[in-house]
């Protein structure tokens, strides 16, 4: 009777056990079978898809009061036919498999410009990102008046365009692919976001101070390695003022703290608050991603090892064309670059797949030809000396790339400047002089009238569309 007891008792335990087992395998099951419908990637472009058009702009854009950029459209032309679908078309079938890319957009200079524009590619398979940085001053193929990458997203908005896609236009055109995804971050949302993860240790490289009360900005750092909260972190990544190579030497910058807001991570083995954290930018960016897919590239991070995650810059160019300082890409490393961090797909980009402006020894010219082609007649190269237009020789030949001269102009007196750098027509003055005769002012100089544009320079555009820093 006893031992009937026992077992009776035995097989009691041995249910509740099995009970119990049944009941956190269930938990399990659901809990694997939730992960997978709801973290989920986004989905990727379609490159057959032909990318949207800039909409045609019937009038001015909106005056706004505290913001003096153009809106780069004020030209009221309408945007040309894209000529890139053919090429789409090939790539198609020749997606690498579980890679994804990424525009992400700083909206951060206080005056609507997007002073921080970084493509990326996110490669699941072998757990590596790469991140490469447009930078804002870079010239595109586009006959407006300003014709800088930052101005696209805003300029776009004040005429009652979507400035998002307007600025996916200009990004596929040069890197030969649509953005599958895109993140705009404000200024809030990022410096709430350093807060929430308890701040970042970061070498600050320089002494940094600066004020602009316009913009309710005020920089004050010291040089050295200390943890930043969210204040002091966008102060960090937006100052500019005291480096020799200005724009790029906060590019840097910016690449080293987001190198180190990953390794410190990666190294804690996960992200603090992450629930926390993936709610604010949920509820705060302004993207086309779901929380679900935020959560997917939360995990491809966290899988990534600190070496694996990457920040680049292209090799760049640049002068003044029509009063504005442009930066400009070269086309040969450009084409590298992309093929070698960005390109989703397993064939390469070719210059065939780009719409871009790059210069040469003899000016600028297009992949597709150069859009408002008389916009370049008075340039100068970045040592201060005149491209005059960049034209070649009156019956010359283009030696570069086989390419023609912009709308078959020709230069003055055989394309060369005179007088070691003063160009023909007294457009450009020498070495940072006073312009002539009402021309182009070198570079670093100042417009004509207290900021007023160029002749040419389609009216009201200010002599630099950029707040500092």
């Amino acid at each position: 009777m006893k031992m009937k007891s026992n077992r009776s008792k035995k097989d009691k335990i041995l249910r509740i056990i099995a009970t119990v087992m049944g009941i956190v395998g269930v938990i399990v099951i659901a809990v694997v079978c939730i992960h997978q419908v709801w973290v989920r990637p986004p989905q990727v472009v379609d490159p057959t898809q032909p990318t949207p058009e800039v909409p045609e702009v019937t009038a001015p854009a909106k005056e706004i009061e505290e913001t003096p950029l153009p809106s780069p459209m004020e030209t009221g032309k309408p945007e040309e036919k894209d000529e890139n679908d053919e090429q789409r078309e090939q790539l198609k079938s020749n997606r690498k498999e579980g890679v994804y890319t990424i525009l992400l957009v700083g909206n951060d200079d206080g005056q609507g410009n997007t002073d921080t524009i970084l493509v990326g590619k996110i490669d699941t398979v072998n757990h590596q990102m790469d991140f490469v940085t447009i930078p804002r001053d870079t010239l595109i193929n586009m006959p407006w008046p300003v014709r800088k990458i930052n101005c696209v997203y805003w300029g776009s908005r004040y005429d009652n365009g979507d400035g998002i896609t307007a600025l996916k236009t200009q990004i596929s055109r040069l890197t030969g692919f649509e953005p599958d995804c895109y993140v705009v971050v404000d200024l809030n949302v990022f410096i709430d976001a350093v807060d929430l993860i308890g701040g970042v240790y970061f070498d600050v490289p320089i002494d940094m101070n600066y004020e602009m009360p316009a913009q309710n900005l005020s920089i004050h750092l010291k040089k050295g390695y200390q943890l930043l909260d969210g204040e002091q972190a966008m102060g960090c990544v937006r100052f500019r003022k005291g480096y020799p190579n200005g724009d790029l030497g906060r590019i840097e910058t910016q690449h080293k703290f987001l190198k180190a807001c990953a390794s410190q991570f990666l190294d804690k083995g996960n992200i603090p608050h992450m629930p926390e954290l993936l709610k604010l930018l949920a509820d705060n960016l302004d993207t086309d991603l779901s929380a679900a897919n935020m959560a997917f590239f939360a995990e491809e991070f966290l899988k990534c090892k600190a070496e694996d995650i990457n920040f680049h810059t292209p090799e760049l160019g640049g002068g003044m064309i029509s009063g504005y300082s442009y930066v400009t890409l070269s086309l040969d490393k450009w084409l590298e670059l992309v093929n070698e961090v960005l390109n989703p797909f397993n064939d390469p980009i070719t210059r065939d797949n780009l719409d871009m402006v790059y210069m040469t020894p003899w000016g600028y010219e297009g992949t597709k030809g150069l859009r408002g082609a008389d916009y370049y007649t008075q340039t100068a190269k970045t040592d201060g000396t005149s491209a005059e237009g960049a034209q070649p020789a009156e019956g010359g030949e283009q030696p570069t790339d086989g390419g023609q001269p912009a709308d078959g102009g020709q230069p003055a007196d055989g394309g060369q400047p005179a007088d070691g750098g003063q160009p023909a027509d007294g457009g450009q003055p020498a070495d940072g002089g006073q312009p002539a005769d009402g021309g182009q002012p070198a570079d670093g100089g100042q417009q004509p009238g207290g900021g007023e544009p160029a002749p040419g320079g389609d009216g009201g555009a200010p002599a630099d569309p950029v707040v500092e820093p």
